[in-house]
């Protein structure tokens, strides 16, 4: 089993194809080279363990450690690694604000590498002598101060930039790649807040009269790198191979998220949200824009002016797989605008309700958020393009009773696909339940 070891530095990769550095080779003093008798060297797993440790020259690393085939019966597999941030400390394990250098602080950052060996009976050699120190100082600087700067560091935001029509009573969020992020600038004694805008440049002011809106803290699921997922399953391999190490999990939540509730939007109105340190508030670290819905929130879509019409009798059978053709097989127009949220029960001669027919003037969410209950029995629903109309189908011989219930469940979280609302950190589903009568009337 071969071991690659570097103190306190960023190497560690063990594959069994080739020693790499950046684009050139490197000088072959700068590897240090182990002979070690045939006795020694394992032949079966479990055996023994062979450290390899070199000095990486500016701009280089081992990456990769290769032999000759032959010098072991089957396939070498990396055993541990020390070292940098391969350590038995994952840096998800260490608080946020822990894992940054102070601003302004000068650093010095040695690195220690000591050839060792060690024999199937345990014994621990130094065959090179003593080991090469290399260090070398430097100054932290202060957090990033530039327009657009924290446009890597933001995962998302909502509302994204360009959506439109946005609900008024959603809180508005920013989630960061990483939970460091505010630590930046609260390492100077700076806040990250939210400046809007509305289209004609007037600042959203709080209850006190800022212009400075204070978003809250929140937990949000994290983004895992590649790095973080190489090393969890090369540490898991191994615990699972021969329990020398024990096995990691990811952190799935962290608190990366900024949340900005209790906001008084005008309806159908665009908007600029600026992030900005309130350091330097006329500073965009982050811009983005978006148009308002005329509705607060899902509920009063569905709820508002809300009619419910007379039975149309269908003109004959209701077959389809699409909207389009479900369109024309009911007499209805493929393309419509309704002004309000409408819903119109479809049924044939015989007075059985085949189908409704939901319209509303903004996209109802079908496809991920909405589902729709109608006689107490989930639904199909078959949308639009934009999700702005659909039937509902009726199953087997249709639906009978008079007036027929219908509930429309709609999620504000809705799983990783999709943006997660909240009103003031609320996520819980939102319910809208009406009735629909099948002998006439409104």
């Amino acid at each position: 089993r071969a071991e690659v070891r570097e103190d306190a530095s960023a190497l560690t990769h063990s594959r069994t194809h080739a020693l790499s550095h950046s684009r050139t080779p490197a000088p072959s003093n700068r590897v240090a080279a182990v002979a070690l008798p045939a006795e020694l060297i394992p032949q079966r797993r479990g055996e023994g363990v062979l450290v390899v440790t070199g000095q990486a020259a500016a701009g280089r690393v081992l990456t990769d450690f290769c032999y000759q085939p032959g010098y072991h019966p089957r396939t070498w597999s990396p055993g541990t690694r020390t070292g940098g941030l391969t350590t038995v400390t994952e840096s998800w394990t260490i608080p946020a604000d822990a894992l940054l250098l102070q601003p302004g602080e000068t650093y010095e950052l040695r690195v220690q590498y000591t050839a060792r060996l060690k024999a199937p009976d345990g014994t621990v050699t130094e065959p090179l002598g003593a080991g090469a120190l290399a260090k070398a100082r430097f100054r932290a600087g202060d957090p990033p101060a530039y327009t657009g700067a924290l446009a890597s560091f933001v995962a998302d935001t909502w509302p994204a930039d360009g959506a439109r029509p946005v609900y008024t009573g959603y809180d508005v969020t920013v989630r960061f790649v990483e939970e460091y992020v505010p630590y930046l600038y609260a390492a100077v004694g700076e806040a990250l807040v939210v400046r809007l805008f509305d289209a004609a440049g007037e600042p959203v002011k709080d209850a006190d009269g800022s212009e400075l809106l204070v978003p809250a803290s929140d937990v949000a699921p994290v983004i895992t790198t590649t790095t973080q997922e190489f090393w969890a399953e090369e540490r898991n391999e191994s615990a699972d191979d021969d329990g020398c190490v024990d096995p990691v999990a990811l952190p799935e939540l962290g608190r990366t998220l900024l949340r900005l509730g209790g906001l008084a939007l005008s309806p159908d109105s665009q908007y600029t949200a600026w992030l900005v340190s309130d350091g330097a508030p006329e500073l965009p670290l982050l811009a983005w824009g978006f148009t308002t819905s005329r509705y607060a929130a899902f509920t009063a879509l569905a709820t508002r002016d809300r009619a419910v019409l007379a039975p149309k009798l269908l003109p004959g059978a209701l077959a389809g797989t699409d909207f389009d053709a479900l369109a024309r097989a009911a007499g209805v127009p493929t393309i419509a605008y309704a002004d309000r949220f409408t819903a119109t029960p479809l049924v044939d001669a015989a007075g059985a309700c085949l189908a409704l027919l939901l319209e509303a003037p903004e996209p109802l969410g079908f496809g991920g958020r909405l589902t729709v209950e109608a006689g107490g029995v989930a639904s199909t629903a078959v949308a639009n393009a934009d999700a702005t109309r659909a039937f509902v189908l009726a199953p087997g011989a249709g639906w009978t009773d008079d007036p027929l219930s219908v509930r429309l469940a709609w999620l504000r979280d809705a799983g990783e696909a999709l943006p997660v609302f909240a009103v003031d950190g609320d996520t819980a589903a939102e319910s809208v339940s009406f009735d629909v009568p099948l002998g006439g009337g409104a």
